[in-house]
């Protein structure tokens, strides 16, 4: 038995599946998901996006992303 880490529900038909095993004995699998494609609505409002130093990211809108300053740290869990 191997332990998992589910990170999202799989839609569509499965295609195919890949397992890997790193030099440290970890496993990991790719799934390749055959699903149908959503046409989405065409939106025409543009905005510019200044990446920063301070903040991550600062849209022309005004809506500032903050900088991932633990964002390895977290990933690792």
């Amino acid at each position: 038995m191997i332990k998992i880490k589910y990170h999202r529900e799989f839609t569509g038909t499965i295609k195919s599946c890949t397992i890997s095993k790193t030099p440290s004995n970890k496993y990991f699998i790719s799934v390749l998901v055959d699903t149908e494609n959503t046409i989405l609505p065409k939106v025409h409002k543009k905005i510019g996006i200044d990446v920063g130093l301070k903040e991550f990211a600062i849209c022309s809108d005004g809506y500032r992303v903050a900088n991932p300053k633990y964002l390895r740290k977290a990933e690792k869990g």
